[in-house]
C-alpha cells in the first residue's frame, strides 16, 4: 500500500468529522493510505487535531473505525497513534473510544497493545 496524498475535500470532511465520503466511494485500503503530505496523519489524526472543543460526539471515530480498524495503530510523522493524539490534545472522549476499540481487536488477530502506549509510559 502506498501512502496517497489527501485530498482537500476528504481532509475537510475528516476534519469537521464528517464520515460520509469515506463510507461512499473509497476502499478500506484507499482509506488506511489517505496521509496528509509533511506530517502523514490519517484521517483519525486530522479529527482529532481539528475539534476545537472537548467532548464533541466521537460518532466520526467510531464510524471510520468501523470501516477501516487498522487505523487505530497508524502512525504519523512524529510516530503518533490517534491514541497518543487524542490523550496529548486532552480529548478524554477519543481516548475511551480507542481504547474500548483496541480491546475489541485484542479479541481478533491484531496486536493494539502498541496502539494503547503512550509516550514516558
Amino acid at each position: 500500500m502506498n501512502p496517497v496524498s489527501i485530498h482537500p475535500n476528504l481532509f475537510k470532511a475528516a476534519a469537521a468529522g464528517n464520515a460520509e465520503p469515506f463510507k461512499k466511494d473509497i476502499r478500506r485500503d484507499e482509506i488506511e493510505s489517505l496521509l496528509t503530505a509533511q506530517t502523514k496523519n490519517t484521517i483519525l489524526h486530522i479529527n482529532i487535531t481539528s475539534r476545537k472543543r472537548k467532548n464533541v460526539s466521537t460518532k466520526f471515530i467510531e464510524e471510520i473505525l468501523e470501516i477501516c480498524p487498522s487505523l487505530l495503530l497508524k502512525v504519523n510523522a512524529k510516530g503518533d497513534t490517534p491514541l497518543q493524539v487524542a490523550a496529548k490534545f486532552g480529548h478524554s472522549d477519543i481516548v475511551s473510544v480507542l481504547i474500548k476499540e483496541a480491546k475489541s481487536a485484542q479479541h481478533g488477530n491484531e496486536e493494539p497493545e502498541r496502539g494503547l502506549k503512550l509516550p514516558g509510559r
